[in-house]
C-alpha cells in the first residue's frame, strides 16, 4: 500500500512524460519507441568502417588485439531518441524506469536478427560495474538494472562478478587512447569469482560501446579468471566511421 502512496506521491511531482514527445503516461511512449532505429544487423565490433560480421563476432584481424568475443548492440548512438534516452538514464534526471525501454530495444534487435534465447543457454550476465560512490549518488546501477531485464528475458542468471575500484572521468567526449588510460586497472575481480566463474560463457552487459575500453577491461579480468568465451550486449554503440 505505502508504494502505491509513494508512487502516485512521484507522479504528482514528477509526471511521466514522454522524453520526446512529452505526451503524458510513460517515459517513452509506443510511438516515439517505435522511431528508433533498431539495428538489423550486427557488426564487427572494432571495423572503422563498420563490416557486418555473423552475432558481431570480432574479425579476424582484430581477434588478437582484443578481449571480447562479440558485440551485440540493438540501437546506434546517434538515433536522437535513444540518446536522449541513455542520457536521462546514465545522468541526471537519472530516470530509473527507462530501463526498460532500453532493455527492450536489446531484446527487438535480437527477435530483428533471429538471435533466440537458445543461443544465450550456457551464458551468465555479468554486468559492468559502477563505483559504490556513483551507485549512491544515483541510487540504482544502471547497467544491474538492464541485466534484470535481460535475465528474464533470456533465462540466464545474473553474476555480479565485478567491482570498479576507482572514480575516473566520465569517457564521454575522451579520444580512444584517454578512454584506454581513464580505465586502466579501474576493475576488479570479486574475491569469491578469482578463477572460480561459475560459466565459460559470458554475457558481459553494458549500456553503450564507443571504442571497446571498458568492455576490454573487464573482458580481460573476466578471462583471466576462467571465462572462453565473452559476448558485449550493450543498448547503443557509437559508429566511428
Amino acid at each position: 500500500m505505502w508504494k502505491t502512496l509513494l508512487a502516485n506521491i512521484l507522479d504528482m511531482f514528477f509526471p511521466r512524460n514522454c522524453i520526446n514527445c512529452k505526451r503524458s503516461g510513460s517515459f517513452l511512449c509506443d510511438d516515439c519507441f517505435d522511431l528508433i532505429q533498431v539495428l538489423t544487423w550486427q557488426y564487427c565490433p572494432f571495423c572503422y568502417p563498420s563490416q557486418i560480421s555473423s552475432n558481431g563476432l570480432v574479425c579476424l584481424k582484430h581477434k588478437s588485439q582484443n578481449h571480447i568475443n562479440s558485440l551485440i548492440a540493438a540501437v546506434p548512438y546517434s538515433d536522437p531518441i535513444a540518446q536522449r534516452a541513455m542520457k536521462l538514464f546514465k545522468y541526471q534526471p537519472y530516470i530509473k524506469q527507462l530501463s526498460i525501454p532500453l532493455a527492450t530495444l536489446i531484446t527487438s534487435h535480437l527477435k530483428q536478427t533471429h538471435i533466440g534465447s537458445e543461443h544465450f543457454k550456457d551464458f551468465i550476465i555479468v554486468p559492468v560495474p559502477y563505483t559504490k560512490n556513483k551507485e549512491k549518488y544515483r541510487g540504482f546501477k544502471p547497467t544491474y538494472e538492464l541485466s534484470l531485464i535481460m535475465s528474464a528475458f533470456l533465462n540466464v542468471p545474473i553474476v555480479d562478478a565485478l567491482v570498479k575500484t576507482k572514480d575516473g572521468q566520465s569517457q564521454a567526449g575522451l579520444n580512444k587512447s584517454q578512454r584506454l588510460e581513464n580505465v586502466k586497472n579501474a576493475f576488479a575481480i570479486k574475491k569469491e569469482f578469482a578463477n572460480n566463474l561459475p560459466n565459460k560463457k559470458i554475457l558481459l552487459l553494458d549500456d553503450i560501446f564507443t571504442t571497446g575500453a571498458t568492455v576490454n577491461q573487464c573482458a580481460n579480468l573476466l578471462k583471466q579468471n576462467g571465462a572462453e568465451f565473452i559476448c558485449a550486449m550493450v543498448v547503443a554503440r557509437e559508429f566511428l566511421d
